[in-house]
């Protein structure tokens, strides 16, 4: 599965009813793809900071291949318009010692019983005029020639075939 958007990741942190009824601090993890490579629980509750929790969020996120990772968690009100500075101010340490590692946050995602809101981005990555950090889904259209290709998708795949050949002739993949 790729995650290619704010909602994709809300509902890959909170995905069913059980979740959504958790007080839980959540984390999911993608590598450079996009792809998951981790999620699960930090804490039993949100404890107003993300610095609280910061052992556990480094730990989740210097796990090998993670480029992506976003936190999310249940408030008591999710209401349009809330004031986005507390989210700001509960993620700015721990969130820029991990963004000066290469890690690129996409945002703490909240939820109620009625909606959810986000310090990052809520709609596909690629509609964020000025989003270069986000990540971007790259489609490269048929055909491609089966180990002959060189785009962006079959490129890395068939230079790792081709060396495969050159140490070994006789190696079939």
């Amino acid at each position: 599965m790729i995650i290619e958007s704010g909602f994709g990741l809300h509902l890959y942190l909170f995905h069913d009813s059980t979740d959504r009824e958790s007080w839980e601090l959540r984390i999911a993890c993608l590598d450079e793809r996009l792809q998951p490579v981790h999620f699960g629980r930090l804490a039993e509750k949100f404890e107003g900071s993300l610095d609280v929790h910061a052992d556990a969020i480094r730990d989740a996120v210097r796990r090998e291949s993670v480029r992506y990772f976003a936190v999310g968690h249940r408030v008591a009100d999710c209401y349009p318009g809330r004031d986005l500075d507390e989210f700001y101010d509960s993620e700015r340490l721990v969130v820029a010692e991990l963004e000066a590692e290469g890690f690129t946050f996409l945002g703490q995602q909240t939820h109620d019983t009625d909606g959810w809101s986000s310090s990052g981005p809520m709609h596909r990555f690629e509609s964020y005029v000025d989003g270069d950090k986000f990540p971007r889904v790259l489609v490269i259209p048929p055909p491609h020639p089966f180990a002959e290709c060189a785009c962006a998708a079959c490129g890395p795949r068939n230079a790792r075939w081709a060396a495969a050949r050159a140490e070994n002739p006789r190696a079939t993949s």
